[in-house]
Order: C-alpha cells, then structure tokens, then sequence
C-alpha cells in the first residue's frame, strides 16, 4: 500500500527533533503533545486504514487513516471542505464584506500569557461592536449575521492575533423586515460602515474588558501589564473592510479559506535538512513577493506551537442571525424575505453511460450502511467517491484493533 506523504515534512521534523531531546512530549500541554502525536501519526498504519468507494463503477481505494486533529495542516482541508458545504444552506442571496480586525503587537505578551482570555476577548469585542454598528439605524438597524474566525498567525508563523469576519450586508429589524445598508460610496458601491469609528469602537470595546480582567489578576507583572496598555492606547488600532462579493459561491469560498484553516500547510515547506526547515511566506510589505525563510526545527516547532489553541476553544463562530441557535430557524425565513435580484441557474452535472456496470453486492452494501462522505471524484468514472473511516472498515470486515496500535 502506498504511503501518503502528505504530511512528511512535519513528521520529520517532529520525529528529528524527539529523537535529538529537543522535544519532549510529556513536558507539553495535553493539548500541543496530542497535536504533535497526532500529526506524527497522521496518515500511518498507527491511524488504521480506511478506505473509499464509486457507488457508480465499483472502483475502491484503501487509504492510510487521518488523525482528523483541527491543527493538522493535512486534515484541516478536509475538515474545511466539510464546514463550508455544510454553510451553503445558510448563504443568503446578499452581498458579503470581509472585515478583519487586528490587535497591536504590544498586547501579544498577554496573548502568551493568558490566551484563553485574549481570544475570547478579541471574539467578544467584534462580535459587541459589529451588533451595535449593525443596530445603529443609520447603518443597518437590525440584527446582522456574521461568522468570526480566529488566526493568531503571520506569514513567518510569529504571533499576530486577528479576526477574519465574513459579514452579510443585511439584517432583520425589530419589525421582521430584511434591510440592507443604507449608503452607497462615491463610485456606488455599498458603504457598509466608517472604519476609523469601527476601529475606535473595538478598541474600547477590547480594552474596557482588558482591564477589568487583569486589574484582579495579582500574578502577572502590573509593570509590563500598564506597559502594554499605555502603548496600546496610543496606537490607533487596525480594522479593514475588504471586497465585497454578491455571488454565494463566494461566499462559500471565503468561509473556506478563512473559517478553518492552520498555521501552515505542508506545501509552504520546501526542505528540512540538517535540522533547518526551509518554508515560503509571503512578505506583504514587499508587494505580496513570496520568499523563504529558514527555521531550526526547534524553533519552527516552537513558532508552530504558539498557534495551537487552548483545549476545548472555539475558532470559529458565528453571530446574529448566523448564530447556532438562531440560523436554524431565521434563514428559511430571511430567504422568504429577501427579493432575489439575480436568478444564477443551478447546474447539473450528470455521468451518462452506455453501458452501466453490474451492481456490486458489497458497494450496495457499503451504500445502504455509512452515511454519504464525499471524498472526490473517482479516477475511473468521474463520480463522487464515499469514504469508510478506519474503525468503520475494522468493524465491517472484523480486523483486531490491535493491529493498528
């Protein structure tokens, strides 16, 4: 059986570095060792043996499992692909912006020290400034909905803690009606908020909640604590309003791309020899030039590690009418609601053959007993394959479970 090697590089480096004593996992957090044990592992015989299957043509394919770890750079595309198809209900014929809002550096040695804290933090004061920018009625004035997602990463792996909001251009009024922004730019297009007074709104926002934390927190030192706050409030805070985009299938794809997604990805490291891990960023202050930047596992390692959120902590979350306990029941209403200016006809791709092939007992089977998993398209026939996890093909075909441990 061929070997995946999607996540080679990080296997190495963390193989290398338990190996050389520069890494030792029982002095981790249960959370960062289960990470690095589970991306080591990822995609091994340790990880069992799934398989998939063409419903259509019969055509199976066995597989190495995944550790299916949020922080995996190779499993965290499948958990994305899985999130945003499932959101494709909740996507409203609107227009979306992209917001994203940005703490100064100087508060990073309390992401460091607290970042449970922090992030709630940073979610709850976009989420509180983004409602109460909506309700204002020379805005929107209504109840919006809007997904956060939370990257506490740069293109270097340093710390830079930020929140890409993904914002539907309307909301529901206290009356039941659909509203939509109420301005429009110079050159027409939708004015969804000032940025200048949205930045000066999050920044009391995170602020106030900031001070009233750790003003009760006799642990850490008040010096750097009055510090970090005094450059804080001198500094004028950043909150961007990106484009804007009408078409929902963009909308999918910017869920996607920033909803769930990881440090860094397996195809950004170019080599690991020597104990030096050679991987590309992206210099934003130089034009978006790709270069490469050169890291001792250990430190790669450690940079990696800072991004790993706390146990149990949420990444993503959704608000307003896109909250858990609201969207289930507000968007078939909102769509009722909404006049749909533009009609895009659904296409439909259909497989023809002249000559179908024999039903096969077992893939009728596999059919009948898992639930559909997409997991692309077939090599043979072009249709939607179906996955079997690892411990489902154990019980379908009766191999020990120790055989993978």
């Amino acid at each position: 059986m061929a070997e995946n090697n999607t996540t080679f590089f990080f296997r190495e480096i963390i193989s290398d570095q338990i190996e050389n004593g520069n890494l030792v996992l029982d002095q981790l957090s249960y959370k960062n060792a289960k990470v690095l044990k589970d991306i080591r592992e990822c995609h091994t015989e340790q990880k069992g043996i799934a398989m998939s299957f063409c419903p259509h043509c019969g055509h199976t394919e066995y597989h190495n499992g995944s550790c299916h770890n949020a922080c995996c750079p190779c499993c965290g595309t499948a958990a994305r692909l899985k999130w945003t198809q499932k959101q494709q209900e909740y996507v409203l014929d609107a227009e979306y912006f992209h917001i994203v809002f940005t703490i100064p550096s100087e508060l990073n040695i309390l992401c460091l020290y607290d970042p449970e804290f922090m992030y709630n933090c940073l979610f709850d004061s976009v989420g509180q400034t983004l409602l109460d920018f909506s309700a204002n009625p020379k805005y929107l004035g209504g109840m919006p909905g809007f997904y956060c997602a939370l990257h506490t990463w740069g293109q270097k792996l340093d710390l830079h803690p930020h929140i890409h909001v993904v914002f539907c251009a309307g909301a529901l009024s206290d009356s039941g009606e659909w509203v939509t922004p109420k301005k429009t730019t110079r050159d027409g297009k939708t004015f969804l908020f000032p940025v200048k007074e949205l930045a000066a709104h999050f920044k009391n926002e995170f602020m106030s909640r900031l001070k009233e934390h750790f003003s009760s927190d006799d642990t850490f030192d008040k010096s750097k604590l009055n510090e970090a706050i005094q450059e804080s409030d001198k500094k004028q805070w950043n909150v961007e309003i990106r484009e804007s985009t009408g078409d929902p299938s963009h909308v999918i794809d910017y869920l996607g791309r920033y909803v769930n997604r990881v440090a860094i990805t397996e195809s950004r490291i170019v080599s690991y020899e020597n104990g030096i891990v050679k991987f590309k960023y992206k210099d934003y202050r130089d034009n978006n030039e790709i270069k490469t930047m050169e890291l001792t596992g250990q430190e790669f390692l450690r940079r990696f590690m800072m991004h790993i959120p706390p146990r149990y902590f949420n990444t993503k979350r959704g608000y307003g009418f896109l909250s858990s306990g609201r969207k289930g029941s507000l968007i078939p209403k909102l769509k009722e609601l909404i006049k749909e200016s533009k009609r895009q006809s659904d296409k439909v791709i259909t497989i023809t053959d002249v000559n179908p092939p024999k039903e096969n007992p077992l893939i009728h089977f596999l059919s009948k007993v898992f639930p559909k998993q997409s997991i692309g398209r077939c090599k043979k026939c072009g249709s939607e394959m179906e996955y079997v996890s690892s411990w489902e093909c154990l019980r379908l075909f009766g191999v020990p479970r120790t055989v993978f441990t």
